[in-house]
C-alpha cells in the first residue's frame, strides 16, 4: 500500500505509473527553479545597485533567503498533489512570502540610501512590480480553492512574464 491509499494493483489498473508520478515532479522542480532563477537575478541586480550594507539590510535579506530555503519544501509537496488546492496553496504562499521579503529587501536598502539613487519614476516602478507579482501570488492562493488548474498555470507564468518583462535601469 503507497502513501496516497492506492496499491501497485491499482496504480498498473488505472494506467498511473512510476513514470507519471516521476514526470509530474519533474515538471513542479523545473517551474521551481525557473522561480528561484528569477528572484536570484532581481537579488543580484538589487545587491549590485548597493554602496554599502546596513544590519537592517542583512536581516532583511536573511529573512528573504530564508523563504527561498522554503521552496523545496512547498515544491515537494506541490509535485506530489499538483492540483490539490492545499498543495497550490502552500505553494502560493511560499511565492508571496518569496516576493514580500525580497521587496523588503530593496525597500530597507532605498530608504537607507545605500543604492544607486533612482528617480521617483523608477521607484514607482519598483514599487509597481513587486506589487503586481504580490498580487499575482495571492491571485493564485485564491484560485487554488475555485479552480486549482488556474492557480497552477498562474504560478508556471509567473516567473516567464516577470522575467521577461523587467527593466535592467531600475533596480
Amino acid at each position: 500500500m503507497r502513501r496516497d491509499g492506492s496499491s501497485n494493483a491499482e496504480r498498473v489498473s488505472t494506467g498511473r505509473s512510476y513514470r507519471t508520478d516521476r514526470t509530474e515532479g519533474i515538471r513542479t522542480f523545473a517551474l521551481s527553479f525557473a522561480i528561484v532563477a528569477y528572484y536570484w537575478l532581481v537579488h543580484h541586480l538589487i545587491f549590485a545597485s548597493l554602496r554599502s550594507v546596513k544590519v537592517a539590510l542583512i536581516w532583511t535579506n536573511m529573512l528573504f533567503l530564508f523563504t527561498i530555503a522554503v521552496l523545496p519544501f512547498s515544491t515537494a509537496v506541490l509535485g506530489r498533489y499538483a492540483l490539490a488546492p492545499a498543495a497550490l496553496a502552500i505553494y502560493g504562499t511560499n511565492l508571496a512570502a518569496c516576493t514580500a521579503t525580497l521587496a523588503g529587501v530593496w525597500f530597507v536598502a532605498d530608504h537607507a540610501h545605500i543604492t544607486e539613487q533612482p528617480t521617483v519614476g523608477q521607484r514607482r516602478y519598483v514599487a509597481r512590480r513587486f506589487g503586481a507579482q504580490l498580487i499575482v501570488a495571492l491571485l493564485g492562493i485564491g484560485c487554488a480553492f475555485l479552480a486549482p488548474a488556474v492557480a497552477l498555470s498562474i504560478f508556471v507564468l509567473l516567473p516567464i512574464v516577470f522575467a521577461l518583462t523587467y527593466h535592467r535601469r531600475y533596480y
